[in-house]
């Protein structure tokens, strides 16, 4: 993570990083749902597809591109190929099928002598929706026996066991694709975090966060604020008894309301794991009853709420992030930013003679510093001032061996 260089000067002064905090991004990538069977359950919404041939989709209109597939497969031409295809699947799969009510359907050959085939035994069908994940592709049948499978060899595989055994390769799956119109994931697609909201549990591999390095903590409250606290409390729940009734304080934000937790007798606590996503933050509690509410104008808002009504600001959201160390979505495939070092004038992450030559035209005049952080990064030796001095310090820097090279590769302190 960049780390930002607070130089206190006459009229600016850059703010500070959160140290508990990784980088978010507003939109974060994530890969396909993995191989399998998901049922009616899955929840397509975030994900964008194509067809095979590139062209943006729904997934409503590729299911249904899929189900008129089906219901048109193509002609077989072969009697006794289509016997010998009953035989096999009576001989193979289903003893007690009746040869006479069966019905091959047919709808292409793969380039390996695979044919999809769908087997028709006039069974009764269970009325549901499945979903099969295969590779980069969504599957979608409207009963769980609407199989097309995989005949070769006088065997029948179902599609999704090929592909997970590897006798139908990204190739085959992707002629598969082809014939059968599954819709296909599409490429750099980005999905933001889950959506502000309470969530029993939370899929952090899929939605990755990071927490921070510290616990929120408990603040001394003096005793006039705690009081009327306390009252304000009480006209809300005026059967609790007062003389329970305990305040937990952690902080005040810049808006002047102060982040507390109110216990009482009438405090009920659930013995589960509360997860609440606040913009792009995951506010993670033991119980959800050990919700952290604002207290401002003798009212209490819980945080999640305060942020859906616009009453917590995105700003005033980081300020409360902070005090109570949420944890933060981060982006898994984010490449690393270049660090900032003392002597990387140029900051592109490395120190070369580049930048001594810089810091020459610098201490000369014959450039300008690009920005304060420039002025920051040439000062090696730290006398305030450019010269060649600090030439000098990267100079022996870049060669190696030398002692004395001032504050040359280190990463600048943080000030909080």
């Amino acid at each position: 993570m960049k780390k930002i260089i607070s130089v206190l000067l006459s009229s600016v002064m850059l703010l500070s990083i959160l140290s508990c905090f990784a980088v978010s991004a507003a939109e974060v990538p994530y890969p396909p749902l993995e191989t399998g069977h998901y049922g009616a359950s899955i929840y397509f919404k975030p994900y964008s597809f194509e067809t095979t041939d590139n062209k943006s989709i729904s997934f409503e209109d590729a299911c249904m591109l899929q189900v008129d597939k089906f219901n048109n497969p193509a002609a077989l031409h072969d009697e006794s190929l289509e016997n010998q295809i009953k035989d096999d699947y009576i001989a193979n799969v289903d003893n007690d099928a009746d040869v006479k009510k069966m019905e091959i359907n047919y709808y292409g050959t793969l380039s390996d002598g695979s044919m999809l085939v769908f087997v028709d035994c006039k069974y009764y069908y269970e009325c549901v929706v499945d979903y099969k994940v295969i590779g980069k592709y969504v599957y979608y049948t409207p009963t769980k026996d609407e199989t097309i499978v995989v005949y070769k060899n006088h065997e029948f595989i179902e599609i999704i066991e090929a592909y997970q055994d590897g006798t139908l390769t990204d190739e085959l799956l992707d002629e598969t694709a082809e014939i059968l119109c599954f819709a296909k994931f599409a490429e750099q697609v980005k999905y933001p975090p889950l959506e502000t909201g309470h969530y029993g549990g939370i899929d952090t591999e899929k939605y990755p966060v990071e927490y921070p390095d510290r616990k929120r903590e408990k603040l001394a409250l003096d005793e006039l604020n705690e009081t009327q606290i306390k009252e304000d409390y009480y006209k809300l729940y005026p059967e609790a008894d007062y003389s329970s009734i305990t305040v937990d304080y952690y902080g005040t934000l810049s808006d002047g309301s102060m982040l507390v937790f109110v216990e009482s007798d009438m405090s009920v606590y659930l013995d589960a794991v509360d997860y609440m996503v606040i913009g792009k933050y995951l506010y993670v509690t033991s119980s959800i009853g050990e919700d952290i509410r604002i207290y401002r104008n003798n009212t209490f808002t819980s945080i999640i709420n305060a942020y859906k009504d616009g009453s917590l600001s995105d700003e005033l959201l980081d300020e409360t992030a902070d005090i109570l160390c949420f944890a933060k979505f981060v982006n898994p495939n984010e490449e690393p930013e270049t660090p900032v070092l003392y002597g990387d004038v140029d900051n592109d992450g490395v120190i070369t003679v580049l930048d001594a030559t810089l810091v020459q035209k610098l201490g000369l005049g014959i450039e300008e510093p690009e920005s304060e952080l420039t002025s920051v990064l040439a000062d090696v030796n730290n006398d305030g001032r450019i010269s060649v001095l600090d030439v000098t310090c990267i100079q022996k820097y870049i060669a190696g061996g030398y002692g004395n090279t001032g504050r040359t590769g280190i990463e600048p302190l943080v000030v909080g």
